[in-house]
Order: C-alpha cells, then sequence, then structure tokens
C-alpha cells in the first residue's frame, strides 16, 4: 500500500466517516492514512482521530494511546478509561499507569495485573513505592512471580532478601531449563538458535561454544536474575558465576571435530550438566531407579 499524507481538515473528516464507517469497506485504507498522517496534523485534527481510534479495534486503541503519551489530551481520558473497563491493551494498561493517579491506578489493580500480568504490574508501580501496592511480605499467589521475578522485585521494593538464595536460584533456573536427556523436555534442551536451525552452508563459521551457551542461559532466563545481582553489587557471587562459566567453555570440545551442529548442541548440554558446580549439584534432579520386574512361575 503506498504512503499517502492527507493533512486538511476537511480530508480528515472525510477519512474519519470512512474509517468509523464499518460498512463503508475502507476501514484498512483509511487507518493506514490517518496513521501516517498524524504527525502532520493541527492538534484538532488529532484529537478527532485519537477519539475515533480509541473508539476503535485494540490496536487503534494501543496507537491512540501511544501518541498521547507524548501529546497531552485530557479532554479524553474519560473517554480512554471508559474504554479500557470494556477493552484491555498492555499499551493502555501502561498509559494509565504513567498517566493517571495513583488512586485511579490503586482502583484498576485487578484489572492492570489480568492485562500486563504480576510482575510487570509492580515492576511499572515499584517507583511509588507504595504499601497498598505491594506489602513486605508479598503476599501474592504461588503463581504470581517466577523465580526470576521474584529476586528482582526484591530489589524494586527494598525487601530482604538472601544473596545465596539469589545465586542459587539463578542455578536452578539452568537445572528446571536443561532437564536429563531422558526427561520430556530434553528436546528443547538443545534446540539450536534460529539462524543456525535454517541452515547455513559450514555452520561452524555461524556459531561456537561461546555463543550456544550465552544461548541456553537466555533460554533459561537467567539475564533478569544476573541484572538483580548487578544491582545488588554482588560482586562475590558474580565472580563465581563467571568463572564457573569460563570453566565451562574451557571444557568444550573443538566444534570443528563434530559434523552435525545438533550433535555438538546436544554435547554442551551435557558438559554443562557434568560440570556443575558442586555445592549445587544436589538440586539436581535425581533419577529414579527401575526395581527389577521379578516374573512369577
Amino acid at each position: 500500500m503506498e504512503y499517502i499524507l492527507k493533512t486538511k481538515h476537511s480530508e480528515i473528516l472525510d477519512l474519519l466517516k470512512k474509517f468509523q464507517d464499518k460498512k463503508s469497506g475502507k476501514i484498512v485504507e483509511t487507518r493506514k492514512i490517518l496513521r501516517d498522517s498524524f504527525y502532520f496534523l493541527r492538534r484538532k485534527d488529532k484529537r478527532l482521530v485519537l477519539r475515533a481510534f480509541l473508539n476503535g479495534s485494540k490496536t487503534d486503541m494501543d496507537f491512540a494511546s501511544l501518541k498521547m503519551q507524548y501529546r497531552w489530551f485530557p479532554e479524553l481520558m474519560p473517554l480512554l478509561k471508559e474504554r479500557w473497563l470494556s477493552v484491555q491493551t498492555k499499551e493502555v494498561a501502561l498509559f494509565i499507569i504513567h498517566n493517571t493517579s495513583k488512586d485511579y491506578v490503586l482502583s484498576q489493580k485487578l484489572l492492570l495485573i489480568k492485562t500486563l500480568g504480576y510482575y510487570q504490574y509492580l515492576a511499572e508501580t515499584a517507583p511509588w513505592g507504595e504499601d497498598e501496592v505491594v506489602s513486605p511480605s508479598l503476599n501474592l499467589p504461588d503463581y504470581a512471580l517466577s523465580r526470576a521475578e521474584y529476586c528482582r522485585v526484591c530489589f524494586l521494593y527494598g525487601i530482604p532478601i538472601d544473596k545465596n538464595v539469589i545465586l542459587k536460584s539463578l542455578f536452578l533456573n539452568i537445572i528446571e531449563f536443561l532437564g536429563y536427556d531422558d526427561s520430556p523436555d530434553w528436546g528443547r534442551s538443545y534446540r539450536q538458535p534460529r539462524d543456525i536451525a535454517r541452515g547455513v552452508p559450514d555452520w561452524r563459521k555461524e556459531f561456537s561454544p561461546v555463543l550456544y551457551l550465552d544461548f541456553l542461559l537466555n533460554q533459561a532466563n537467567v539475564g533478569l536474575i544476573i541484572q538483580t545481582m548487578r544491582d545488588f553489587n554482588m560482586k562475590k557471587e558474580m565472580e563465581f558465576f563467571w568463572e564457573w562459566k569460563e570453566k565451562m567453555i574451557d571444557s568444550f570440545q573443538c566444534y570443528s571435530s563434530f559434523d552435525d551442529v545438533e550433535d555438538f548442541c546436544k554435547y554442551i548440554v551435557t558438559k554443562v550438566r557434568e560440570n556443575f558446580p558442586p555445592q549445587y549439584s544436589y538440586m539436581l534432579p535425581k533419577r529414579e531407579k527401575e526395581e527389577p520386574v521379578i516374573s512369577e512361575l
């Protein structure tokens, strides 16, 4: 679709009429023109476009809320709040948190959590430091936060947490992601980065043990925990993690000796399990030994 700009007031009115008429057959076309032209419109026409978009689809509401963050239209707030009650989107939820009163946000807490999830809601409201937002004991459902999210929220709200608990959480995440080769989740443990999986002429030129280990750690969602460790100034624990990672890299066999990239990925995952830090090896899941079946005579 070509790039078309319309800036005259009469042209905008005509576009809005077609955009709001469900039988016009021009909704998609006029939506694009209105979005492309928005920056160049006068304030009164921008207000008309935003009002129409707030009454549109979820995508339209997202567009309107994003634009309202940069150009304040207080007269449109009642409409946005009204539409929010029936149509919840993440962009509108974030707009409400950052552009309305604390009292209003707290009154919409359940809807905001439903839309954003517990962690993002807590992260976005953390700068307030309000007791009403989260209690020091984090009295939340068990499913509310992942292990990494819990550590992060403790930092954001100044909730005491043992540094060893954070480091343990990091290695627990790795354990839960890798599993065992005879577990149902084994397949995901050695999946390849997208670019390698698609196939390249020589995967050795595009791949390395370091890149794949980083890929595995990213998949295990340790990034948020590492960020939290940095913010808590956990230098000793960070050094321990990096030394373990360096040790892992040094233990990897030269990957040029592998004919198949999948075999090499399996090899790295196995090495990670074998070289797990001794003080955390007790957390590794134990295989249940099968008892021998005694046949009856």
